[in-house]
């Protein structure tokens, strides 16, 4: 059996007859491909949009809780900066009292403080190199040792190494300024290495490092090392922060280079 070119167009389009109340009904015709392109593709495009719509709306929400946790990390955060700040501030603040009475104290009979005059038996005098504090009322601070301390050789360095251990019962702060000299049979060496200021051959007592623990404060001195083996003495000084000398202790090492 043949098939007619009518049938065949007949195949590939979809006709149908439209009533209208008593008017005469109408036929239309179009085509299967013009069909599914209206019908199927807004279907599709809606089906996209809807599957964009909840990704958009998974991924903000990651976001929003992902923000949420990390609101609290950094409020903590924030308040403990904060809480260290304040605590600055009030060390600050105590040790600008003290030098303020040491001041409202001071009278023109007041020699200043003899920084020989510390229980330690030698006869090497480096203290002499130190501006002498202000003379004041006296001060009290915690009770600390000096402990663990050893020179070593690392490359073209001697560190000369050591622990301050608080030994308040109640963690008072201890804080202040700390220097270390070492001597051997060529010179003296000085740590930290740029104390002295510009034009002035005297130290002032806050140019050491800085610290402060109410626990426990490791300390590493590094100097240059010497070309020949000889008998090192470390001295190890220790001012407040008013500028009271409050530990002076003298360590021989023999090193072997």
């Amino acid at each position: 059996m043949q098939t007619t070119n009518s049938e065949l167009v007949n195949k590939k389009n979809i006709s149908f007859i439209l009533y209208h109340k008593n008017g005469a009904p109408r036929f239309y015709q179009i085509s299967k491909k013009s069909f599914y392109l209206y019908i199927i593709t807004p279907a599709v495009v809606s089906l996209f949009l809807l599957i964009s719509l909840l990704g958009l709306l998974f991924y903000f929400s990651k976001i929003r809780n992902m923000a949420s946790q990390k609101d609290p990390e950094m409020i903590n955060l924030l308040s403990k900066e904060n809480e260290q700040v304040r605590k600055d501030l009030i060390d600050l603040t105590d040790t600008n009292k003290a030098l303020q009475n040491k001041l409202a104290t001071m009278n023109s009979s007041q020699r200043p403080i003899d920084l020989n005059a510390v229980d330690v038996k030698d006869n090497w005098d480096t203290v002499a190199l130190f501006r002498a504090p202000i003379n004041g009322p006296a001060e009290t601070f915690p009770s600390f040792n000096i402990e663990d301390s050893e020179a070593l050789v690392q490359g073209q360095k001697i560190n000369f190494r050591f622990n301050i251990v608080n030994l308040s019962k109640d963690a008072q702060k201890l804080s202040g300024h700390i220097f270390v000299i070492m001597r051997d049979d060529f010179g003296i060496y000085f740590y930290p290495n740029s104390i002295f200021e510009d034009d002035d051959i005297k130290i002032n007592f806050n140019r050491g490092e800085s610290f402060s623990t109410t626990k426990f404060r490791p300390v590493e001195a590094s100097f240059p090392r010497p070309n020949q083996s000889s008998k090192f003495l470390f001295k190890v000084i220790i001012f407040s922060r008013t500028g009271s000398l409050i530990h002076k202790q003298v360590f021989p090492q023999d090193i072997k280079l």
